[in-house]
């Protein structure tokens, strides 16, 4: 449980830096807080493979429903 929580923070971290960089750099427009929560979701499956068996089944249900 507690390794879900820290993907999950992490995972948040990472799309809300990537994001802040494409304004700042990019001079992008984040029109919705959903494009943070598509690449939270994104993350959380392309990390998925670092777990064993058992947790990367509970990560995709987890993604499934943030999508």
């Amino acid at each position: 449980m507690r390794n879900l929580l820290l993907m999950g923070a992490a995972s948040l971290c990472w799309s809300i830096w990537l994001s802040r960089n494409e304004v700042i750099f990019d001079n992008k427009v984040v029109s919705s807080p959903l494009q943070v929560t598509t690449l939270v979701t994104r993350w959380l499956c392309t990390w998925a493979i670092l777990h064993k068996q058992g947790l990367r089944d509970t990560i995709a249900v987890v993604s499934q429903r943030l999508d």
